[in-house]
């Protein structure tokens, strides 16, 4: 139960009735006198506390004991005096950036009890914190197959100590700030002291000591508080749950936030590999996980392209078409009611809004909603002959290509720049097509994630990482580190200066 003195001029000003008057409509915090009797009288004090974040337990088991036998001894108090009956922490002598009233609000709400001696002017605050929490539970979002079942939690001391049981080493820093003129929300900053690259820690050390929010409540506000003030269509972090996939960022160089009040970790800085890895990969055969990425990457381009690739083909180019499948296309096109435009439009949307269904609805309705009304919706409209066989198929491989992407923010932007894509080529045709396929290139090679190039190592090329980060190498391939990055790393014996180098890029 650590116990401090505030000796500031702002806090030396406070009185019982300020105290009163700054929490008369907060009833779930208790403002309660006591008089505790002296060898020369009896002393007056001010508690304050918040029961719905405090222990009361601990209050009345320890505190008022010990207070008690204090007075009773000592008839007075003083910090010596304070600091042989309790553990002490001071706090600053100024308040830089708050009133008295925000300080105090702050501490309260944190779980501390506030003893206000009126014959002293002094304030003293113990932690007597116990805030909700719940265990550790396995990932919604990220489902471990042979991976740890422990995921992160909203307490944020908690997520550090299933971080740092990982990680037993005093290499992996953890700096803390508070962010929010209202909701005061404590954030942890962790990297590798050595192995992340200094630049990139300086960069988010100083976007974060500028954020001027009111409130944040979640991890996405902070991307866009620490990111570029131009908006980006792809995400510049990627978010995980699971502690393991946090310990293994952090080891190539990354540097992780976490937020307290959320169980997600946000993760800078990254690349378009990076988002299309899973946390699995790390506990699946070397071959396995080779396969799975590259269907990722498959299923990344597919679920951009093809519905725009179509449509180009079939209202464009019909003579690209094999004469057998021209046929079948034709056919079923046959007394329908939509143009090849609207038809796409039609479904696309639809499918859509059965995704976000899915998201948004609790896990099991969701997903029965999205197998059985996709079904009996597909099926009902083409027996109603509102859209053709051959449409729902190419509209469903884009679905289950995107599916395939773990990453929900990166499946967000996908389905924004399918349908960019989609209405260029319903305009110009495969003239449109190659243009989008080029424009998104250039697009991601102008994006950067604090300093990381957003398609590296495959621009600008880097023959070398790119097996990295295609692929998972087997430990055998793996001795030497990609370059993505400079660190402190120790050389192995006999090795090249471009060995002494981590990554990005796994």
């Amino acid at each position: 139960m650590p116990i401090s003195t505030a000796k500031t001029t702002a806090l030396a000003e406070v009185d019982e009735a300020k105290l009163f008057q700054w929490f008369d409509q907060c009833h779930d915090v208790h403002l309660k006198p006591y008089r505790f009797e002296t060898p020369t009288g009896s002393c007056a004090v001010l508690m304050v506390h918040c029961e719905v974040v405090s222990d009361a337990r601990i209050l009345y088991d320890t505190v008022l004991p010990r207070v008690t036998t204090m007075f009773q001894e000592t008839g007075s108090i003083n910090e010596e005096q304070m600091n042989q009956m309790l553990p002490i922490k001071r706090f600053p002598d100024q308040l830089a950036d708050q009133t008295a009233e925000q300080y105090l609000s702050a501490k309260i709400f944190e779980g501390h009890l506030i003893l206000f001696l009126p014959a002293f002017r002094k304030l003293w605050t113990i932690d007597i914190a116990k805030l909700p929490q719940r265990n550790p539970e396995e990932s919604n979002t990220e489902v471990s197959i042979l991976g740890p079942k422990d995921g992160f939690t909203e307490e944020l001391s908690m997520n550090l100590g299933l971080i740092r049981k990982r990680m037993r080493t005093n290499n992996l820093v953890c700096e803390f700030t508070e962010i929010g003129t209202q909701s005061r929300t404590k954030v942890a900053l962790l990297y590798m002291k050595n192995v992340a690259e200094p630049s990139t820690i300086k960069a988010v050390q100083k976007r974060l000591e500028h954020v001027t929010l009111e409130n944040i409540i979640s991890i996405a506000q902070l991307e866009e508080a620490t990111t570029i003030s131009r908006i980006t269509l792809f995400p510049l972090f990627t978010y995980s749950g699971r502690p393991d996939f946090v310990v293994q960022s952090l080891t190539k160089g990354r540097f992780v936030l976490l937020l307290d009040g959320n169980a997600i970790a946000a993760i800078a800085p990254v690349n378009l590999f990076m988002l299309l890895k899973s946390p699995e990969d790390a506990h699946f055969p070397f071959l396995a996980v080779a396969f799975g990425r590259m269907l990722r990457l498959i299923g990344f381009i597919v679920s951009v392209f093809l519905p725009g690739f179509y449509i180009s083909l079939t209202n464009f180019h019909p003579e690209q078409i094999p004469i057998p499948l021209l046929a079948t296309v034709s056919i079923a096109r046959l007394g329908l009611p939509f143009s090849l435009f609207q038809e796409m439009v039609l479904i696309l949307i639809l499918m859509e809004i059965l995704r976000e269904a899915g998201i948004r609805l609790p896990t099991a309705f969701g997903q029965t909603l999205t197998v059985v009304g996709g079904l009996i919706i597909g099926d009902a409209a083409i027996r109603a002959g509102l859209i053709s066989p051959t449409m729902l198929v190419i509209t469903a491989i884009t679905i289950v290509a995107s599916s395939t992407l773990g990453n929900q923010a990166l499946s967000g932007s996908l389905a924004v720049f399918r349908f960019v894509v989609f209405l260029v080529c319903s305009v110009t045709g495969m003239f449109g097509f190659v243009s989008c396929v080029i424009g998104l290139v250039i697009y991601l090679s102008t994006l950067h994630s604090f300093g990381t190039p957003f398609l590296s190592p495959a621009g600008p090329l880097n023959l070398r990482d790119l097996p990295h980060a295609l692929l998972r190498l087997p430990l055998q391939l793996r001795k030497s580190a990609p370059d993505t990055a400079q660190t402190d790393k120790p050389k192995p014996e006999g090795a090249t200066s471009d060995e002494n180098k981590s990554k990005h890029t796994s």
